[in-house]
């Protein structure tokens, strides 16, 4: 079977030409959804724009995302590749018959596989592309209730990794409209996902938060304003080579310095509480506060 995992291309000169680059507009972000009602549902992971990827093709972006937890069982791949749509596959990957030969390294290479898709898809396909490219310089903000990692889920405080993923990939084509060469994912050139907005389904334009009228700027749990300052927003960081979903994740996995799996294993963990549960767990030589 080919190769259909990306191969790190060397990075290509222009590819972020910033000094002629617009900077992000936040204020006019444009937010779209998982609904093919949607005038850009065209950008979800669901919308069957296929592509092809070093001689594979792919229906929708979801097959191609799920198919990669499983590099290396071709049975699996193959079985995914025959759904016929998207939402089928949600259930087939989380079978626990399935889910054990998931890549365990999977939180640390998800976004430059959906990079890599995503160039193969817009590349190819010129209409999708020029929607993109009509967005001009807005934030992006995917939208889906049931994705608390492509988008900004359902408290609103998600990475958004797909629509800061696309605000990059609409520049680098930009100004590269012939290249055939994918670019190179950088955790680092991802634009800010200032998520301190009040968010609608019903509304395109989101309206900046302001602080508190008595001066003071209070955050907490997630009803609060401001969750992003707080140590359990999913922001995502990376550090020490590895990329981690919380401050939370990072902080916990330094209770267990040295022990590579147990850090790991923290990293990959969905969700803060889950892994403030296990390293608990574990019992950490320090105390966890």
């Amino acid at each position: 079977m080919a190769t259909i995992y990306p191969t790190h291309s060397p990075a290509v000169t222009g590819a972020y030409p910033r000094d002629h680059t617009p900077a992000i507009n936040y204020d006019r972000a444009l937010i779209f959804h998982n609904k093919n009602t949607d005038e850009y549902f065209g950008f979800t992971p669901y919308a069957q724009i296929a592509f092809n990827l070093e001689g594979t093709y792919w229906l929708t972006l979801e097959h191609y995302i799920q198919a990669m937890k499983f590099v290396g069982h071709s049975s699996r791949i193959d079985a995914i590749k025959r759904m016929k749509i998207p939402q089928e596959i949600r259930g087939y990957v989380s079978d626990p018959e399935n889910a054990r030969l998931s890549d365990t390294n999977w939180n640390n290479k998800k976004c430059e596989y959906m990079y890599h898709a995503l160039f193969g898809k817009f590349s190819q396909n010129q209409n999708i592309l020029n929607q993109l490219l009509r967005t001009e310089n807005r934030f992006l903000i995917y939208e889906d209730h049931n994705d608390s990692t492509w988008s900004i889920g359902n408290d609103g405080k998600g990475p958004n990794y797909l629509g800061r993923l696309l605000c990059n990939l609409r520049t680098y084509l930009r100004h590269n409209p012939k290249t055939r060469t994918p670019p190179t994912y950088r955790y680092s050139d991802l634009p800010e996902n200032k998520l301190s907005h009040t968010f609608s389904a019903s509304h395109e334009e989101v309206t900046p938060m302001l602080p508190s009228s008595d001066g003071a700027l209070y955050f907490g749990d997630k009803t609060k304003r401001f969750f992003e300052l707080c140590n359990d927003s999913n922001y995502g960081i990376e550090l020490d080579g590895i990329l981690w979903m919380t401050v939370t994740h990072y902080y916990l996995a330094q209770k267990f310095h040295g022990n590579v799996h147990l850090q790991n294993t923290i990293a990959a963990f969905e969700s803060p509480s889950q892994a403030r549960q296990f390293a608990y767990s574990k019992n950490a030589v320090c105390p966890i506060l």
